[in-house]
């Protein structure tokens, strides 16, 4: 009795592993289908940020690295048809006597301007950690500037710092004091751009 069992139970057993193994091969297809599609999905999604990430910085840089070693003129510029110069445009750049001035104001403006956004932001984050009647109005407030184009509020404190009809000159000659030339005097010039950031 138990041989009759034993050879009815291996048929079934053999039947069972072959349905098992043909279970597992089909989960196992199904898995790499699955990600497969995972896979397809992440490559449809990060399509459009590569071809925008290709036109807007990868070209442009490339352009812009093959016009420093072009020498181009308005002529040439519209044609299209500029002579390779190699490095002469890097080397007229650095022994060009403006350079160092550019340099230094360019030094001068970036120290500045990030000195000034790091200690502001710091002191504003610090206030704002506490609750107080308001804080939750100011901190949206606090987000216009990020909101507004850098265009806008370019041209915003552009009108604001002009000579003759800016706001700000406005105001010190209603007190009594003389107009700044803000954006026109190489003095203040290169200090104002600093504090519109």
């Amino acid at each position: 009795m138990t041989t009759s069992v034993t050879r009815h139970q291996a048929p079934a057993d053999g039947r069972n592993r072959r349905e098992g193994a043909a279970q597992a091969a089909s989960s196992r297809g199904a898995r790499r289908r699955a990600a497969r599609r995972q896979q397809l999905a992440a490559w449809l999604f990060i399509t459009p940020v590569a071809i925008y990430l290709v036109l807007f910085y990868a070209y442009p840089l490339y352009r812009n690295l093959d016009l420093s070693f072009r020498d181009y003129t308005l002529r040439s510029f519209i044609s299209g048809s500029a002579d390779f110069v190699g490095l002469a445009n890097y080397r007229d750049v650095l022994t060009d006597p403006a350079f160092g001035t550019a340099l230094w104001n360019t030094v001068v403006f970036t120290g500045v301007s990030l000195l000034f956004q790091y200690a502001i932001g710091l002191a504003l984050a610090v206030f704002f950690f506490r609750r107080f009647p308001l804080a939750t109005t100011l901190r949206a407030l606090f987000l216009v500037p990020w909101l507004l184009p850098l265009l806008v509020s370019a041209s915003v404190w552009a009108w604001m710092l002009n000579s003759d009809s800016g706001v700000v000159n406005w105001f010190l000659e209603s007190i009594g004091l003389n107009p700044i030339y803000w954006l026109t005097s190489p003095d203040c010039s290169t200090s104002a751009p600093s504090k519109r950031r």
